[in-house]
């Protein structure tokens, strides 16, 4: 009987031992390939490390002598409400977003260093886990008298 239990304890032992090197494998080859984008929308730009101050309004602002602006989108936190510091900016065409790339990446915005970059895609990163992610955008609708 203590043969069988030893037996059975070696088993697991060279088992657990196969699954984590198979694992540390997988996850270094996956690591080491270079991960592929591709490029969202062409005409939409993200920015980040913006004052949480920053508005859509603001954004409008900045953006408008670049080209046309076809939306902004603040990032804001679900629970509470503020900016996360980051947005989308739609402009009417891929050289106004270039434009607005080229003028305003690394420029100071609230005593921050703006960071604009065209909106790209992974193509292979695991699927993130849903949320929901509230967008602040230039059109207002107000509802009333429901009940």
């Amino acid at each position: 009987m203590v043969k069988e239990t030893k037996t059975t304890t070696w088993s697991w032992i060279l088992k657990t031992i196969r699954f984590a090197f198979c694992a540390a494998l997988s996850f270094f080859l996956l690591a080491s390939q270079p991960r592929k984008l591709k490029l969202g929308n062409p005409t939409q730009v993200y920015v980040c490390n913006l004052p949480r101050s920053c508005d859509t309004h603001h954004l409008l602002h900045l953006f408008t002598p670049h080209g046309t602006v076809l939306s902004t989108e603040v990032c804001r936190n679900a629970e509470t409400g503020e900016s996360k510091g980051s947005a989308y900016v739609t402009m009417g065409s891929y050289n106004a977003a270039k434009n607005a790339l080229a003028a305003l990446d690394g420029s100071d915005v609230g005593g921050r260093e703006m960071l604009v970059k065209f909106s790209v895609e992974t193509l292979n990163s695991p699927p993130m886990r849903r949320r929901t992610i509230y967008y602040e955008g230039p059109h207002k609708v107000y509802v009333g008298n429901l009940w």
